[in-house]
């Protein structure tokens, strides 16, 4: 007769679950990231331009930049998912 051991009761360890990054994560993070960076890149610069001001291309090129990374966390954080 075999007796119980507490190794017998331990749950078992799964493995960790991995992060699959897909082709349809990267185009959703375009489309949920890029595109409205650009968008909002562009009417900055336009309101830019009606209001007299010269924005340069480093600060717009910023501005995107900084506008999609903050999306893209955002988007990343809600939308990848564990296998």
């Amino acid at each position: 007769m075999r007796t119980t051991t507490l190794r017998d009761l331990s749950p078992t360890v799964l493995d960790r679950p991995r992060w699959v990054l897909s082709t349809d994560f990267l185009i959703g993070l375009v489309l949920a990231a890029g595109l409205p960076a650009a968008f909002w890149t562009a009417a900055i610069a336009g309101v830019g331009a009606v209001l007299g001001y010269d924005l340069g291309p480093m600060v717009l090129v910023t501005t995107g930049g900084v506008i999609a990374v903050f999306l893209g966390i955002f988007f990343a954080a809600f939308a990848q998912q564990k296998t």
